[in-house]
């Protein structure tokens, strides 16, 4: 797990701060060859997981699955290569869509937009409304850290925390991965109530799960 993170006492506004700025160093450090090893690491991880997930479930293939996934801005995890490995394997991923209300619309249009806070007013045609998490098989999710035992400290909007309840409520709850750097699944995070917990993170190291609560 990652270190060198301010006190959790100093708030989400600080620890938001602190990782974007640690995202760009990487981001500078790695240069255009290490994001690219961080992407393939990133799809074989996922993949590797997903198979084996598939595998228990008692389905021979991901063909025909549903996941939701993002199209991450520079410096956040780069999960191009898991996107397109997925829909090559016939696996339909749902990218997010904002909307004014703060609520995500889904859409399987390449291009479109996959980030909580950059909007696609033609990806707003093209989309579902949150009733398309009702058959997902996993989900995907964009975060800036995550705590051993699931607590996700997102971008500050609040779509994802209105977007996955939904997910919890159904009869069998799918299950949501963070995607995040190495250096950003923590102990602890800074976290209120209604912050929603995930299931496992994605790191280029693959997909381990959290800790249960307590």
């Amino acid at each position: 797990m990652g270190d060198e993170m301010p006190p959790v006492a100093a708030g989400k506004a600080e620890w938001r701060a602190a990782v974007r700025r640690r995202r760009q160093e990487l981001l500078r450090a790695e240069g255009e060859e290490g994001r690219r090893a961080r992407a393939r690491a990133l799809a074989t991880g996922a993949l590797t997981w997903l198979e084996s997930y598939a595998a228990q479930r008692g389905r021979p293939s991901l063909r025909g699955w549903r996941v939701t996934a993002f199209a991450p801005m520079a410096a956040e995890p780069p999960v191009d290569d898991l996107v397109r490995a997925l829909r090559d394997r016939g696996v339909e991923v749902l990218l997010p869509v904002t909307l004014p209300d703060g609520v995500l619309r889904w859409t399987t249009r390449p291009g479109g937009s996959g980030h909580p806070l950059r909007s696609d007013p033609g990806a707003v045609e093209d989309s579902a409304g949150p009733e398309a998490l009702d058959s997902v098989d996993v989900a995907f999710v964009p975060a800036l850290a995550v705590a051993a035992d699931g607590r996700r400290l997102g971008q500050g909007g609040g779509y994802y925390d209105r977007a996955l309840p939904r997910l919890r409520a159904r009869t069998d709850p799918a299950p949501v991965v963070a995607v995040v750097h190495d250096h950003e699944w923590v102990a602890d995070v800074p976290s209120r109530a209604h912050d929603i917990r995930v299931d496992a993170v994605l790191t280029p190291r693959g997909v381990q799960a959290v800790s249960p609560p307590g």
